[in-house]
């Protein structure tokens, strides 16, 4: 896919070291693990979107572009474990989460990327369904960018702050 071929193109630039591995593994360094996945679903151009499991050290993220449960349906095989951080898909539509996905996936912490919109998105089933989970989520139409960083062992969680024009940290949570 064309985001596939931007990733090793990004990865090529930067000098950074990866090898292909089995079942669309990136393997960067021994701390470092990107695993792409794709549904293989045709029935729409956001189901099919391509999905990215990345470990560092402790720290597991989802990043599921703008593909929803169905997707999620055809690939929550090939993630193993708990996550620790969400990219919720397609701007937090009505069915980018569910309770079946968020119990598995038991994340710490969700980031819905969306702005003001007619479609009104973010859902109230998708905040409800994180809600209802106990996920902390952060929003871009509240928080106007987010930024999330880690060493691995822990994650620190900025919002960016149009006043200031800077990021300002807001919390820490422990990645296991």
């Amino acid at each position: 896919t064309i985001t596939a071929s931007a990733v090793f193109n990004a990865l090529d630039i930067t000098g950074t070291p990866f090898e292909v591995g089995q079942n669309g593994e990136l393997l960067k360094n021994t701390n470092t693990k990107i695993k792409l996945m794709i549904s293989g679903l045709k029935e729409s151009d956001n189901e099919n979107s391509l999905q990215s499991l990345i470990t560092y050290g402790d720290f597991d993220a989802l990043f599921t572009g703008d593909a929803g449960t169905k997707a999620f349906e055809k690939i929550k095989n090939e993630i193993p474990h708990e996550i620790d951080y969400l990219k919720v898909g397609h701007h937090g539509a009505k069915n980018t989460t569910s309770s079946q996905m968020l119990e598995k996936l038991t994340p710490k912490l969700a980031i819905i990327s969306t702005g003001a919109n007619r479609f009104g998105h973010p859902s109230k089933q998708t905040l409800e369904n994180l809600h209802l989970a106990h996920v902390k989520y952060y929003r871009t139409d509240y928080e106007h960018a987010v930024k999330v960083k880690t060493d691995g062992k822990t994650i620190k969680i900025y919002t960016y702050q149009t006043k200031g024009r800077k990021f300002i940290q807001r919390e820490t949570i422990d990645a296991d």
